[in-house]
């Protein structure tokens, strides 16, 4: 049985052809916009994502920086303690 999520998901261009993400940053915007509620955020915990890709927690938070840090997404925190991830559209 196949254990991994089985949906498409479309990394736009400016995503994927930004030097700044590294590879996985960009498959990881990808992860994170087919993820989105009806409300249009995302609230998974880091841990799933490092259990789904085999990496460390920190290595989820560093994608994360990355996305933040270049316009990909925003992080808000409701109630002190859940977080919602939200994309966002960027011009190219």
């Amino acid at each position: 049985m196949n254990k991994f999520p089985t949906y498409l998901t479309i990394i736009p261009a400016n995503v994927r052809y930004d030097k700044n993400l590294c590879p996985a940053a960009r498959l990881f915007y990808g992860e994170i916009s087919v993820l989105l509620n009806e409300d249009g955020y995302c609230d998974v915990k880091n841990e799933y994502f490092a259990e789904l890709y085999g990496v460390k927690r920190r290595q989820v938070i560093n994608w994360i920086k990355q996305l933040i840090e270049n316009g990909y997404i925003r992080i808000e925190i409701e109630n002190g303690h859940k977080r919602k991830i939200y994309v966002l559209t960027k011009e190219q």
